[in-house]
């Protein structure tokens, strides 16, 4: 693959990771460190001799998993009320994963963000996936911002945080009546 591409795109993506096509460690020595590399499992940074003068550098490789993009896809639809998901809508998701990929900043950087970057790569995918919609005509929302500082903003606004409540376990024998009363509302029959 090297020798028709400079940066090779490998994805081996079989799981568990005993079952993998190849190790991320040498498709890296194979490409002199070239390859962008993104697994179907979890592997371990590579480190080898491809920093300038052959000094060691190490490449972090990038989990390819349906769990970054999802959660942008369905927001974008669910915001646009989009009556279908369409191809295009799609590829505005992947699109919007692109933009965000770290080896844009960073040649060592892995392909792919990471799961913690979630909440933003979600703003991302759900912009362009309104955006396909509405171009499409698959959007039945009216009030989708024009622009995309205030759309960003609208579907920032929107998002589901998941912030909960510290649990207080109350035991009914000897509890005080408005410990019981709490509990009642919240547990009706009780």
């Amino acid at each position: 693959m090297h020798e028709n591409s400079s940066r090779p795109i490998i994805f081996p993506l079989s799981n568990p990771t005993r079952l993998h096509e190849a190790k991320p460690e040498d498709l890296l020595k194979w490409t002199n460190g070239k390859a962008l590399v993104a697994t179907g499992s979890p592997f371990d940074p590579v480190t080898g001799p491809w920093g300038e003068d052959g000094k060691d550098i190490t490449i972090e490789v990038a989990e390819c998993n349906n769990s970054v993009v999802f959660p942008g896809i369905g927001l974008g639809c669910i915001l646009s009320r989009a009556k279908l998901l369409t191809d295009r809508m799609l590829v505005a998701a992947v699109e919007g994963v692109a933009s965000l990929s770290p080896v844009l900043k960073d040649p060592t950087a892995p392909l792919l963000p990471d799961v913690e970057e979630v909440r933003t790569v979600s703003v991302q995918v759900a912009k362009g996936v309104i955006r396909a919609a509405v171009e499409e005509g698959m959007a039945t929302e009216k009030d989708i911002p024009s622009n995309d500082h205030d759309l960003e903003e609208w579907i920032k606004e929107q998002m589901w945080n998941p912030e909960y409540r510290p649990l207080k376990l109350v035991k009914m024998e000897g509890a005080t009546r408005a410990a019981k009363g709490e509990l009642g509302k919240a547990m009706p029959g009780l």
